[in-house]
């Protein structure tokens, strides 16, 4: 009986410690997708941070940042290259815990439906 109650005891702690630690968002980190073209190869680098913000760099430039927010398997994204204020819409599809699909559901801004529709991104290891 002792030991049933030290390991309910136990279990009860565990249980509100585990209550505390929320889940990271599975986007949280950086992600690359590298292209290949008649002038080279291009290295795209997404970094997503848990604050809802994320930059983008081109073969180590800096080339956007912006804003998302992610419910269920969509991401509304903003970016400095279109309205900040304007959000385009993407489905989010996870291959594996480090492969990523976006597909568009709805954005006006051309040149990131131009550069986010159909793009494949695979996970980079924490530094």
């Amino acid at each position: 009986m002792k030991n049933a109650l030290k390991w309910l005891g136990c279990l009860a702690i565990l249980l509100t410690i585990a209550s505390f630690i929320s889940a990271q968002d599975p986007i949280v980190g950086r992600w690359q997708r590298i292209q290949k073209s008649p002038n080279g190869d291009i290295n795209l680098i997404f970094i997503f941070r848990a604050d809802s913000t994320y930059d983008g760099i081109v073969n180590g430039k800096a080339f956007t940042n912006g804003r998302y927010f992610i419910k269920n398997d969509t991401i509304s994204v903003s970016d400095n290259g279109c309205n900040l204020a304007y959000y385009g819409t993407y489905k989010l599809k996870y291959y594996a815990q480090d492969s990523l699909l976006f597909t568009a559901i709805s954005d006006t801004c051309q040149e990131r439906y131009q550069g986010a529709n159909g793009l494949a991104c695979k996970k980079l290891p924490k530094k």
